[in-house]
């Protein structure tokens, strides 16, 4: 008696199937649960990377308070002088920022403040879809261990099986040596997978310094995707935290062309000067202008319209990449979601039942020892890979995510904003 899995083989085999052709553009529907949101929030607050992201971030602001102070402060002019008559004077003089710096400044200040805040939500979507995808590593190398030690539990009571009935004859040497066999590979396989989970859970706490009880688990159903319109598609690629700060480094570098063309112009000093010479009062007016005649700061200028041009070419590249990158997970993701669903709707009876109906079938005699060994080495190499398929679906969700710029929005995650 022989007992197919050709229906999950065949699920499966869809992931070695040829890539999608040109996906549009999705989007997420749904969002996280809250213990999941609350479990990641919390993370975002402690991690070491996030909070030096957010400090140059509170640095750039600072910048931008400095930027929009007046550019000159007066200066203060005291003389003395004893002679004949002795005289003193006291004067204030003012740099005029004459053609408008400060403006410039500021603006540039905004841009760099714009890229800090975009680098910022980058920091944080980058370690939520790091924390999703080693939560998917733990739970798969948790289901693994399960099924390993399942797996172990099954081979073991059937060499016990198998030796009795060699001992009494019903069966050969060759058979029960197989079982032996099984159940030590059986017992190499669960020492990999408490491996593998140890090492995921090395990867959990180097994220997330809390006991294993506090790990949020993982829906069985896979969130879904959606097509939207190629506007749509276009506004969420220009939103993501990697294309707004090179957008806004794009800006900046404009922007410091105009800064460049205005410090060009020289600024005058005006002075104000009021005293006494003997017994005669002195009021003077002084105005100072550098001349920009050895060194007229052209290069200056030169350099920023190169710099600018630089950044657009960037803004450009990443882009490009951008674009490809979020086609390329989304098929990805659409390769495993279709699998799972598959899997989940028609993925046949359970581990249990069908191992209780092998095992009826063997003990009576049906079947030989190789052939209940095959068909249980199917079985529980289906689930196995049907536990994985869930963690690698997951993973490619987090990777999704990234891509478009949605973990905030699909986590009810806050942007990060100006203090």
């Amino acid at each position: 008696m022989f007992i197919p899995d050709r229906h999950a083989r065949a699920v499966f085999a869809l992931l070695t199937a040829a890539a999608l052709a040109c996906v549009p553009g999705l989007t997420i529907a749904g969002q996280g649960s809250p213990t999941l949101r609350d479990w990641v929030a919390r993370l975002l607050q402690e991690h070491p990377h996030v909070l030096a992201v957010q400090a140059n971030a509170d640095a750039a602001q600072a910048q931008g308070r400095a930027a929009q102070a007046p550019l000159h402060n007066p200066e203060l002019e005291l003389g003395a002088e004893r002679a004949a008559t002795n005289s003193f004077s006291v004067g204030v003089n003012q740099t005029l920022d004459w053609s408008d710096k400060r403006a410039s400044r500021a603006g540039l200040a905004n841009q760099h403040l714009q890229a800090a805040l975009a680098e910022l939500d980058g920091a944080r979507q980058t370690l939520a879809a790091e924390a999703l995808a080693a939560l998917a590593r733990y739970h798969g190398a948790r289901g693994a261990v399960a099924l390993a030690e399942k797996r172990l539990e099954l081979l073991q009571r059937f060499m016990q099986v198998a030796v009795r009935r060699f001992e009494a004859g019903d069966i050969g040497r060759a058979d029960a040596d197989l079982a032996r066999l099984a159940f030590s590979q059986a017992r190499i396989r669960q020492a990999h997978a408490r491996t593998a989970l140890l090492d995921a859970e090395q990867g959990m706490h180097a994220l997330h310094g809390q006991a294993p009880s506090a790990w949020p688990a993982l829906d069985v159903a896979l969130p879904a995707l959606v097509v939207p319109q190629d506007a749509e598609l276009e506004q969420l690629l220009l939103h993501t935290p990697e294309l707004r700060a090179a957008q806004a480094r794009m800006e900046a570098a404009r922007g410091n062309i105009e800064l460049a063309e205005r410090e060009r112009h020289a600024d005058p000093t005006v002075g104000v000067r009021g005293g006494r010479d003997g017994s005669d009062t002195l009021v003077g007016l002084s105005l100072t202008i550098p001349l920009n005649v050895r060194n007229p700061h052209r290069a200056e200028v030169d350099a920023a319209r190169a710099q600018a041009l630089a950044a657009e070419y960037e803004r450009n590249a990443l882009y490009r990449q951008a674009r490809v990158r979020l086609a390329g997970d989304a098929a990805r993701y659409r390769i495993v979601f279709d699998a799972w669903e598959e899997w989940r709707r028609g993925g046949g009876v359970t581990l249990g039942e069908r191992t209780t109906l092998l095992n009826q079938v063997w003990e009576s005699g049906e079947i030989s020892a190789a052939d209940y060994l095959v068909q249980l080495q199917e079985t529980l190499d289906t689930e196995n890979d049907a536990a994985e398929l869930r963690g690698n679906a997951w993973a490619a969700w987090s990777e999704w995510l990234v891509a478009s710029g949605q973990i905030s929005a699909w986590l009810g995650l806050p942007l990060p904003t100006q203090k």
